[in-house]
């Protein structure tokens, strides 16, 4: 790759059991518990603890998803209250 990602491990629940800022050319081991990898931009919001929410988007039968953080995140700790 060659620009900065955030690479997100998520656990068979769809769970975040870690966060990691990739520079390029930077390689990530497997993780214990770790099935999942999602390669995001590095201004992405997600945290150890979230949960991901595969949701449909498009026409039905297109199988598309998108994935969004489980409702009940407590954003005051991001300062937003």
């Amino acid at each position: 790759m060659r620009f900065p990602i955030l690479a997100v491990v998520l656990d068979r629940d769809l769970e975040v059991i870690g966060v990691w800022r990739m520079p390029p050319g930077r390689i990530l081991l497997p993780r214990k518990g770790g099935r999942h990898v999602l390669e995001c931009p590095p201004e992405a919001d997600l945290r150890v603890g979230d949960m991901l929410v595969p949701v449909r988007s498009g026409e039905v039968g297109e199988g598309r998803y998108t994935l969004e953080a489980a409702p009940g995140r407590d954003d005051r700790m991001r300062g937003d209250a």
